[in-house]
């Protein structure tokens, strides 16, 4: 792993990051299966786990690559508590759906470990002439609509809102 370059090394970690999220799953549905768990925290145990085990696993996995193994003294208590501590309180104040905490909490956590990736990796020389060659692919594509084309989209967009609203009638 360390011998690749950092963008292939994460993109590796989130990989076997996602198996251990399914190895969280399934430990912690056998757990939430017997009376461990209360019957209240049943499901948030299955989703706390699996983001657990994806966190603690990609955490991990950086630090590996790196070689600065304060990174995961920090990272992985952090990845430990903070999905449970978020769903647990979710549960016991919110009658809403647990997607939502978990979605944000998985958003952040990982950009803020892709972040702390790229700064630990920095500027790869690849990485310069990459974004030079992707600026100008878009420079090149980027286009002004004709009169045609801007009429046509407009009709298209027409089209699907008064669809949309007829269906809302029936």
């Amino acid at each position: 792993m360390r011998n690749l370059r950092p963008s292939k090394a994460f993109q590796d970690a989130e990989r076997i990051s996602v198996a251990a999220a399914a190895a969280g799953i399934l430990v912690f549905g056998a757990l939430s299966t017997s009376s461990f768990i209360p019957a209240l925290y049943r499901g948030m145990a299955i989703i706390s786990g699996m983001e657990v085990a994806f966190f603690s696993s990609l955490i991990l996995q950086v630090a590996y690559y790196h070689g600065r193994w304060i990174l995961a003294i920090l990272g992985a208590p952090l990845s430990l508590f903070l999905p449970c501590f978020v769903n647990f309180v979710w549960v016991r104040f919110s009658g809403l759906s647990l997607i939502y905490p978990v979605a944000v909490v998985f958003i952040l956590v990982w950009l803020a470990i892709e972040m702390i990736h790229r700064k630990v990796s920095g500027l790869q020389p690849d990485q310069e002439i990459e974004e030079i060659v992707d600026a100008y692919l878009i420079q090149s594509t980027d286009s002004q609509l004709t009169r045609m084309e801007t009429a046509m989209w407009i009709c298209v967009a027409f089209g699907a809102l008064l669809k949309l609203a007829l269906m809302q009638l029936r």
